[in-house]
This record gives structure tokens, C-alpha cells and sequence, in this order.
């Protein structure tokens, strides 16, 4: 299961379109402000100084944390990705 997610979400054609979402309470909503900027800026610190050689990661099981840091500064990157500038 942890090959077959982490090989598509980091292999060469990056996260796929349209991948299913475990929670949709978890879908960002299309207007990010100040506190959600905050928010990632916490959780990829929280993650960066994780204490654990293992994150338990659904039903991939355990996983080596700097393989989940990679996944998820991938993650971030899709959708930081889509941001335009607006002039205000």
C-alpha cells in the first residue's frame, strides 16, 4: 500500500488530479487567508521537528518520517502551485 501511494503521489507525473480525499473535511476552501498560511507554516514545522524515526500513515503503516516530510512538502507544492498573484 505504501509503494503504490507514495510511488504515485512522488513519481515523475506528480500528484495526480482529482485523488480521493479519506476526509472532505480536510478540503481547503478556495479562499486561503493569513490563518491558513499560518496554520501550514505550523504543521510543516510540528513535522520538521517530529521526535519519531516512524509516522504511522493510514493503512501504508509506519513509515520513515523523511519519506512523510518528503510527501507532504510534494503535497504543499501542488497546491502552492496554483497561487496567483493578485494586486490589491
Amino acid at each position: 500500500m505504501k509503494q503504490k501511494f507514495f510511488g504515485t503521489v512522488l513519481g515523475p507525473q506528480g500528484m495526480p488530479e482529482q485523488m480521493p480525499i479519506g476526509n472532505p473535511e480536510l478540503i481547503p476552501s478556495a479562499d486561503c487567508g493569513d490563518g491558513e498560511i499560518d496554520h501550514l507554516r505550523i504543521a510543516l514545522t510540528k513535522l520538521l521537528t517530529y521526535p519519531h524515526p516512524c509516522i504511522k500513515v493510514g493503512r501504508c503503516g509506519p513509515v520513515p518520517t523523511e519519506e512523510v516530510i518528503e510527501l507532504h512538502l510534494a503535497h504543499a507544492a501542488h497546491h502552492l502551485s496554483f497561487i496567483e498573484p493578485v494586486n490589491s
